[in-house]
Formats: C-alpha cells, structure tokens, sequence
C-alpha cells in the first residue's frame, strides 16, 4: 500500500479483527446465532459484515474495481465455529 498511514490503519483493523474472532472462538458456538442490538443481526452477521467491509476497503484502497473485491457470499454460513475459523485464515 503506497500510503503508510492507511497501511498502518488497515493493518491495526486486521490485528483487531483477529483478536475479536479469536474471542469468538472461545465462546459457545451457539452464542454467535444470538441477536447484536448494535450490529446487522445476529453477532455471525455482524462478524461477516465486518470482515467483508474490511476487505471492500482495502480493495477499495488498492484501487480494485468493485465487482472484483473479495465479497463473501451473504448466504455463506458464518454461524459456526468452523465459518469463523475459515475467515481467519
């Protein structure tokens, strides 16, 4: 990324996003079906809608045109301990 202060913004995000999905991971699975009153859903939902703005934006940043960003699927499964395993890596 040719601008350090953004690279370094996005960078903080991904470290934060990390730590938030480790959390996750840590809880029951069933806690991420369960409803956020400050999210886009459930917590899963919100998590998704986290982690593919999060990606838009750098896409974004890079100059990528919008119908190649890496949007997951809304339908993809994100309610799983597994989903959220698969979106860390």
């Amino acid at each position: 990324m040719a601008d350090p202060v953004l690279d370094r913004l996005f960078r903080h995000d991904a470290w934060a996003t990390q730590r938030m999905l480790e959390h996750l991971l840590a809880l029951p699975e069933a806690t991420l079906a369960l409803g956020a009153t400050a999210g886009f859903g459930t917590i899963a939902e919100t998590v998704h809608h986290l982690v593919a703005a999060h990606a838009g934006y750098v896409g974004r940043v890079e100059g990528l045109a919008r119908e190649s960003l890496p949007w997951p699927a809304r339908t993809e499964p994100v309610a799983t301990h597994a989903a959220l395993r698969d979106r860390k890596s």
